[in-house]
């Protein structure tokens, strides 16, 4: 028998992309570059995009001048931008268990779901469109975007940014604000600060769902 989750009001549920949402491994980019051409992709190619990624990630580059840079040092056919698109994506791979959580919240009255995430814009619209997250948040935010900072320790921009989409979907201000990221590091300031009412450091999916259970956004099962 199920015991029904605690009223905790409007809720927000902020929740990071890269190894919560979906998993990703660098590499394969590289494996899979060489899968479809048939041959390796060139190291000093390879190696600038794992360099330049974070900067493509902040906005600095945007899907065009990416592209032109990345397919002449791969080097790739200028006509193959499609094929990079999805190389780039496939890095990428969804992490089914916690969309499981995550619709389960969604099925709570007066609750929003917004993806945040260190990510580019091209695998942004990778993740929401070819992996299919675009069907279960409701809005999101990404590095790259104006007026965004980098996440990481020290700066809460992005789950401030968050939060207010996450009220504009509620049309109220939440009551509860639930951040959950896989590096604790990354939520401490919006916690200090305030945007947030609680932070969970993502451990894997089955901690995760005790951890929302216990503050009573999930049904308890007996």
């Amino acid at each position: 028998m199920k015991t029904p989750p605690i009223d905790l009001g409007p809720t927000a549920i902020l929740c990071d992309c890269g190894m919560v949402l979906a998993d990703f491994d660098r590499d394969l980019f590289r494996v899979n570059f060489e899968k479809h051409y048939g041959f390796a992709a060139n190291a000093d190619g390879i190696q600038w995009t794992l360099d330049q990624g974070p900067a493509f990630e902040k906005g600095e580059y945007s899907i065009d001048s990416f592209w032109l840079e990345a397919q002449a040092r791969l080097p790739m056919p200028v006509t193959d931008f499609q094929i990079f698109r999805k190389l780039w994506g496939d890095i990428l791979y969804r992490n089914e268990p916690v969309l499981d959580c995550m619709k389960e919240l969604l099925a709570r009255p007066q609750t929003a779901l917004v993806m945040v995430s260190n990510i580019d814009e091209l695998r942004m619209g990778y993740v929401l469109n070819e992996l299919g997250l675009g069907e279960i948040v409701q809005d999101k935010v990404g590095s790259y975007q104006a007026g965004v900072d980098f996440k990481r320790p020290g700066v809460s921009t992005m789950w401030q940014k968050a939060r207010h989409l996450a009220t504009k979907i509620l049309r109220v201000e939440p009551q509860t604000v639930v951040a959950i990221d896989d590096l604790p590091g990354n939520l401490e300031t919006a916690q200090q600060d305030g945007t947030l009412t609680h932070a969970i450091a993502f451990q894997g999916a089955g901690k995760l769902r005790g951890e929302l259970t216990e503050l009573g956004l999930l049904a308890a099962q007996s």
